[in-house]
């Protein structure tokens, strides 16, 4: 019986070692802040039980006489309950990341499936008969710039001309808002890079 239960708590421990290093992973790649705190948290709550098991089977080891004596007798002292309130924490923070987190990503689950019957997946920016000035704004929001004031800035027009261009923009795409043109320049960008270099932001306004 002993055996047995040895067996499965390794398989666990495995298992979220398994899933807590591709968390990490995930977070040390994902280009996306809200994706890298949802691996970071994955991986606390697969660090927790790691910990757990760990523990666990070091008890079983030392009852069975695979490891020493003192080793059962230091994870049953207060060193054992540290270790128990480490692997809380990390599953607690953890679960309440994620759940913070959830909300805003439903919202933007909800947003990308509206704007999946305003435009097509397959039709990038280009498409849609922008300018090329239009294309720099475009391009100048996906990167997160959304302000009248710093779009200006960065093509040298004034506030009033960029709110022009995105009117404009939002028009000719039939977009609602701009979070749904940044939405949409996301969608297109991998199909932008490969087909043509993206528009220059520093000539002069047309």
């Amino acid at each position: 019986m002993t055996g047995a239960i040895f067996a499965i708590v390794s398989v666990n421990a495995l298992l979220f070692t398994i899933l807590g290093m591709w968390s990490v992973r995930n977070a040390l790649r994902d280009p996306l802040p809200r994706m890298r705190a949802i691996s970071w948290a994955l991986a606390a709550v697969a660090g927790a039980f790691v910990l757990g098991a760990l523990t666990r089977l070091a008890l079983l080891a030392a009852q069975q006489g695979w490891l020493p004596a003192g080793v059962g007798t230091v994870l049953s002292s207060e060193w054992h309950l540290l270790q128990s309130l480490a692997a809380t924490a990390l599953g607690v923070g953890g679960v309440l990341l994620i759940r913070r987190l959830g909300p805003e990503m439903r919202r933007s689950e909800k947003i990308v499936s509206a704007l999946s019957d305003t435009f097509a997946t397959d039709a990038p920016i280009t498409a849609y008969g922008l300018t090329e000035r239009e294309l720099e704004v475009a391009a100048l929001i996906g990167t997160g710039a959304m302000s009248d004031k710093a779009i200006a800035e960065a093509l040298f027009i004034s506030p009033a001309t960029a709110a022009t261009h995105i009117r404009n923009i939002l028009r000719k795409t039939g977009l609602g808002s701009r979070r749904d043109l940044l939405l949409l320049v996301a969608a297109s960008r991998d199909e932008t890079e490969h087909s043509a270099e993206p528009p220059g932001v520093t000539s002069t306004d047309r």
